[in-house]
């Protein structure tokens, strides 16, 4: 990773955050845990050809509220059919 186009930003500035990855590369989560203590994926492989038309759903309670635990593991569903596929 080169320092080119990297910029840090204080924790206080993020509402709120996803760690994401490619699963088979997957190494650390860039968040700090308070902000995300997990991470998804939407591609298993990458440069995997079958990660297209997929996404990452939030999952929702049985009141139909969206989960937020500031785990990504937890709150998304990883390889869904993008809802704009549906």
């Amino acid at each position: 990773m080169t320092k080119k186009g990297i910029y840090k930003v204080p924790n206080s500035w993020i509402l709120d955050g996803v760690n994401l990855s490619v699963e088979s590369v997957h190494e650390w989560n860039v968040l700090d845990a308070s902000i995300d203590a997990g991470w998804t994926y939407c591609g298993k492989v990458d440069k995997d050809e079958t990660r297209f038309n997929k996404s990452v759903i939030r999952k929702q309670d049985a009141n139909g509220k969206y989960i937020d635990t500031n785990n990504s593991t937890n709150d998304f569903i990883p390889e869904a059919t993008a809802s704009l596929i549906k």
